[in-house]
Parts: C-alpha cells; structure tokens; sequence
C-alpha cells in the first residue's frame, strides 16, 4: 500500500469492517466481505467515509451532513423512521385487517403461513402543495351580459419515491405517508434490511408535485366549472426526504403463494392479498344479476311501448349495457380468483367511530364469508 500520501480507516458500508486505504483512493474492496465502495469525503467536516458504489447522494456517518456526490451541495433535510412493528406482528396485523375484508376466507387467519419477511427501507420525497384555481363564466346576451368568477382551492401532501428500484412502486400510489415521529436520518439505517439510495433530487420532487397538483386542481375546474377555467397561483414547500421501513411478506393459504406489504413504522397495510371465497363469488354473482336485469327489462318496455318491437330490442340492448357497467364492480368478483386489499384512512382511525363502525362491518359481512 503506498504511503506517499498516507492511509487512512474506512468502514465498509456493507458489512461495518474497518479497511486501511491510501488516501485519496476513489474505490476500495473491503477486506472482510470482498465487496467494492466509493471513498467519499463529506464537503462540511471533512471526514472520510465509504458508501455504495452509484449512489447520487450520501449522508455524512460523523456529521449527518446530506450531500450530492458530483458537486458536494447540500441536498436537504433526510429523515427516517424507526421499525416498531417486527414482521410478526406486522403479519397479524394484515392477518386482522384481511379478516375485515369482504369475500375473505372464513380459515384465512388460521390456514395462512409466512414464509418470508423483508424488510425494505424506501426513500420518499414530501412535498406541502396548495393551488388555487378560477372559474368565470357569464349569463345573459350583450349588454345584459353578467360575469360570474368562484374560486377552486386544493391543498395537500403529496409524496413521491426517491427511488426506481423498489419493486412495489405502483403499489405507494395513493398511500399517505406520515411525518409525525420521524427523526434525522442515521447512516447506521444504511445496514438494516434492503436500503434504497436516493436516486432524485429536490428539484426533480418539485417539478413533479408541481405538475400533480395543476393536474388535480384542474380536473376538479372541469368537473365542476363551464366557464373558463384558469390555475392562478401554485405554491410549494419541501418537507425533506424520508427512508420508510416497509416489510414485503410473502405468506401461503392452502398452498396458494401471496404477497403484502405493511409499513414496519405504523403497522398500517399498503396492499395485501388474499383469494376469494366461493360464498362471496355467489353473493357477487346474485348481486350483479340484480343489477343488469332490471335496466334491461325497463330499457325493452319503454321501447316497446313509444315504437313497437325494434326499438324493444335497442331499448333492452341499451339498458343491458348500461346493467353491465352498474354491475361491473360485482362482476370482477365472480371472476377474480386473488383480492388485493388497501388499508383506507378510515379504517386507521380518522374517526372516533371506527370501533364502532368496525364492529358493525364485521356483522353484516360475516353473513357472506
């Protein structure tokens, strides 16, 4: 080892071995594990430090100074939370939740089996974003004319992955995130579970809830504005990167393989499978016949009563199609073999009647499962 410019400890980002580096060394194999990391050096205290080859953003282990690699700017607050629920308690979690759910199999708890526990730590940008938007619209011809303006108003949290690596990204669209309890991040999170590096930066989260948000408020101007239609003030405030556990469980019904994710900071179910028992499927099916006859059967008469047997025909045909799109919810149950459940806010307990209303879901649905 060349000692011209010194050497120097570097702790392996991967297993915590201490190697001794020249300095100035850009790449190191770690003695112990044999994997390869990048030597950075923090641009705030200068300190020496390994992190994992390709990542764009590191936080320094001695001052938690969180920084880009190619130009050493400061990238913004990084936080992360800490696992409360183990992957035990996260499975009944989801074993409780799944219990709760329409069409679920009466044995699901007691006939199900983990298999696998991962534990994934998954990089999230949050972004404050508000919009205000206007509708003008006019009545009346000419000098009667009237000018009418209402004002649209949006405001939100909006959350975006930091990441392209994760394998259930589609999975967190929609899934509120929470802020309370984190705390600044820690390198030592770096060694716990499948951690994800930082792919995007600020500015990219921003242009992105920038673009989330027009859209949102904007669809909402032309559901509900036929006049014209103007976004007149968009704002935007970043509230940090966060790493969020998440355990990926992988469990078995009656040898049918399944998969959930649950988040290990709040126990909350981001998605979870289970198949469809069969009295559900009947139910379904009674429910889907219900709702495509009647239209049909009206849609025949109206038409045969204005224009005899033809326009019976096109009226039965139209109000079958219409039966169809109503009971297109019912439909996919009958012929759906796997259900993929979400945890909704309420049933987090946005409400004070949630045991309540809990208690009273769990009485009728337990005639059909």
């Amino acid at each position: 080892m060349s000692t011209e410019f010194g050497t120097e400890s570097v702790e392996c980002p991967y297993c915590g071995a201490v190697n001794t580096v020249s300095k100035g060394a850009k790449t190191v194999k770690c003695s112990k594990c044999g994997r390869e990391f990048t030597v950075l050096r923090c641009p705030y205290c200068g300190a020496t430090f390994g992190a994992p080859h390709m990542v764009n953003a590191a936080t320094c282990p001695y001052c938690g100074y969180y920084f880009y690699v190619k130009s050493g700017k400061d990238v913004g607050e990084h936080y992360y939370f800490k696992v409360v629920f183990s992957s035990g308690r996260a499975f009944q979690r989801m074993l409780s939740f799944i219990a709760r759910n329409f069409g679920a199999p009466e044995d699901f708890a007691s006939a199900t089996s983990l298999r696998s526990a991962t534990l994934h730590y998954v990089p999230i940008h949050a972004v404050h974003a508000e919009a205000e938007g206007e509708c003008e619209y006019h009545e009346g011809l000419w000098f009667w004319k009237k000018s009418y303006t209402g004002d649209f108003i949006e405001v939100r949290d909006i959350f975006l992955p930091a990441t392209t690596k994760f394998p259930y990204l589609d999975e967190l669209k929609g899934y509120r995130f929470s802020l309370r309890g984190r705390e600044y991040f820690k390198p030592r999170v770096m060694k716990i579970g499948k951690y994800y590096p930082i792919e995007s930066d600020k500015e990219t989260a921003l242009k992105a809830a920038d673009n989330a948000i027009r859209n949102s408020l904007m669809k909402d101007l032309e559901s509900g504005c036929a006049g014209r239609k103007t976004i007149t003030d968009v704002k935007l405030k970043y509230l940090g990167v966060t790493h969020y556990p998440l355990w990926e469980l992988r469990y078995e019904y009656r040898g049918i393989p399944l998969v959930g994710l649950v988040d290990a900071s709040s126990g909350r179910v981001v998605f979870a499978e289970h198949p469809i028992a069969w009295k559900a499927k009947e139910m379904a099916g009674i429910m889907s016949t219900a709702t495509i006859i009647p239209p049909a059967v009206v849609g025949a008469a109206v038409g045969g009563a204005l224009a005899g047997g033809t326009m019976a025909a096109i009226g039965g045909i139209a109000g079958l199609i219409i039966g169809l799109i109503a009971a297109a919810p019912a439909l996919a149950k009958v012929f759906k073999r796997i259900e993929k459940s979400r945890e909704s806010l309420s049933e987090w307990g946005l409400f004070k009647e949630k045991d309540i209303l809990e208690n009273v879901s769990r009485f009728l649905l337990g005639s059909f499962t």
